[in-house]
């Protein structure tokens, strides 16, 4: 099972695109929309300026979730988060806030995010796949971060140790990555240059290390000790 096939996930997610450069914008929105073998179907919602009142853009918008580009210059970045914590403060008591996951110049950008309740933090040039099982994950409400930003982690998430603390060798956390964007191990195969029957060997390493008796319960596990990588 994919991780967008849970009961818990819409067909179509409904992203609010969040982003003050209109071309940085249309790449995302390309990037997001085009066509790959990730069953993870998502509509993009506009883009809106991180000026505007976003939870009245949500609501509107009917968004599952936002994905935040915090500009490529770090002033930038802390502008538009302290209007994200206002969107965070805005919504009503008890009510379940919407998710967000932001484009990060750096390391330190991607700890502040986090820090401040960001739902995921991946590199600027991340790839369409990555976008959208990142945002998946936001959705069902566990943490994927991109590789460059592991070593700013939340405490424990970067010794890449499963419940009993046996680690997960790199070629695993490879693996990991590519279960997480709902690749076979067909394709998993391919995409690492190894035989079908090694990449199935490693998806079970994987499912064992996370005492997982599925794909998903394994993704959804790794995602939540900070172990995933997209």
């Amino acid at each position: 099972m994919k991780l967008s096939e849970s009961i818990d996930d819409p067909s179509t997610l409904r992203v609010m695109l969040v982003c003050e450069d209109p071309l940085v914008a249309a790449g995302l929105t390309a990037r997001l929309e085009s066509a790959g073998p990730v069953a993870q179907e998502v509509a993009v919602m506009g883009p809106v300026s991180p000026r505007i009142d976003l939870s009245e853009a949500a609501r509107l918008y009917a968004a599952d979730v936002m994905l935040v580009d915090l500009g490529a210059e770090a002033s930038a970045g802390a502008e538009v988060l302290g209007r994200l914590e206002a969107h965070e403060d805005a919504g009503p008591a008890g009510q379940k806030r919407l998710p967000w996951v932001v484009l990060a110049v750096n390391e330190a950008t991607a700890e502040t995010s986090l820090q401040r309740g960001a739902s995921g933090a991946l590199g600027r040039v991340a790839s369409g796949p990555g976008l959208r099982a990142a945002l998946h994950a936001a959705y069902r409400g566990v943490v994927a971060l991109s590789p460059e930003f592991m070593k700013r982690a939340p405490r424990g998430s970067g010794e890449a140790r499963a419940e009993g603390g046996e680690a997960l060798t790199a070629r695993e956390r490879e693996v990991l990555a590519h279960m997480a964007e709902g690749l076979s191990n067909k394709l998993i195969a391919v995409e690492l240059g190894i035989s079908e029957h090694t990449a199935k060997f490693h998806v079970n390493a994987v499912m064992a290390k996370m005492a997982a008796t599925t794909r998903t319960e394994a993704v959804v596990r790794a995602a939540r000790r900070g172990l995933l990588m997209l």
